[in-house]
């Protein structure tokens, strides 16, 4: 029993992290912060993760027009 309450804690865990990250994604987006966009994406956010409003990273980089931002979640797969 601790085992399973170890485990599922450990992918609530996981799951906020990535959650944090892909907020912060948006954030480096929106603000065309390229170093903080590429730690954001080696470091494992999605990039196709959409915020409560269904807006992506690249749809933040291409409504404030950035533009260097943009080429790094498409290069890491993000999908249109």
């Amino acid at each position: 029993m601790k085992k399973k309450n170890l485990a599922a804690l450990l992918c609530v865990a996981a799951f906020a992290v990535c959650a944090c990250e892909s907020k912060t994604l948006f954030t480096a987006a929106e603000k065309n912060n390229v170093a903080q966009a590429r730690r954001l994406i080696k470091s494992g956010a999605d990039v196709n993760a959409m915020d409560e409003d269904g807006m992506t990273a690249l749809m933040y980089a291409a409504q404030n027009n950035a533009t260097d931002v943009a080429a790094l979640p498409k290069a890491a797969g993000a999908e249109d």
